[in-house]
């Protein structure tokens, strides 16, 4: 046989080889882990006067957000413990999947019940459960914008994800 025959054989088998792979992944793995199309995961997220961007984690209760962020929104959070921000809805709630995370990361964006989001500016231990919906992914200034009391928070609009 031929050596450019030999490779175009390679080739075609070893792209056989990785569809069969992928395949196989994506029936064993549940969908929002590994094989969804593609969505929006990302959004801005202003506090005070800075902007950061923001990764939504998977899962219903990110997904959730995710709607909720259908439009931007604007709101103040208040100051607890010198290290987070948060904000209790009154007429909303989210999907949840607490878990008690034990150190909490500067940048965490996460639920405590169903409808109190809080925001992380500084990493500690903690003895709380807590669902995560994301996480800011450049903290440099975040201590900053939060500020020692109540601060504006504005999270910019995602465009919804078909799913």
């Amino acid at each position: 046989m031929e050596q450019g025959a030999i490779f175009k054989r390679a080739f075609t088998l070893t792209c056989i080889a990785v569809l069969v792979v992928a395949a196989l992944v994506c029936s064993v793995v549940p969908r929002d882990q590994a094989c969804a199309v593609p969505s929006a995961t990302t959004t801005s997220v202003q506090i005070g006067k800075q902007t950061f961007k923001m990764k939504l984690a998977p899962g219903k209760p990110a997904k959730a957000f995710r709607k909720y962020l259908s439009k931007a929104r604007t709101f103040r959070m208040q100051e607890l413990n010198g290290n987070e921000k948060y904000r209790y809805f009154t007429a909303r709630t989210f999907p949840t999947n607490e878990k008690r995370v034990q150190k909490v990361q500067v940048g965490d964006v996460m639920l405590y019940g169903d409808d109190c989001l809080v925001i992380f500016y500084k990493s500690h231990t903690t003895s709380y459960a807590y669902t995560k919906i994301g996480r800011i992914t450049a903290t440099k200034g975040l201590v900053r914008a939060a500020g020692s009391g109540s601060v504006r928070v504005k999270f910019g609009r995602m465009k919804q994800a078909v799913s």
